[in-house]
């Protein structure tokens, strides 16, 4: 969508079949919020992605990279 899309949706389903690791309950809902993450983690990486929200969603910030980001990431 390019920069005409403000806004991307992402179906928690949809990361779930695909072996991704959501927790997309905030800590203040959780039945135990010792263990709440409110996160996307991405097994055998050490890639967590935190998760805030906005009103009702839970949401995390992105951004495009710069072409000089691309051409220099390892």
């Amino acid at each position: 969508m390019g920069d005409d899309l403000d806004n991307s949706l992402m179906n928690p389903s949809q990361l779930w079949a695909n072996g991704e690791i959501v927790d997309n309950i905030p800590e203040y809902l959780a039945l135990d919020p010792t263990k709440a993450t409110h996160s996307i983690h991405i097994p055998n990486t050490d890639l967590t992605i935190p998760l805030h929200l906005k009103g009702i969603e839970s949401v995390f910030h992105s951004r495009f990279l710069m072409t000089m980001q691309l051409e220099t990431c390892t």
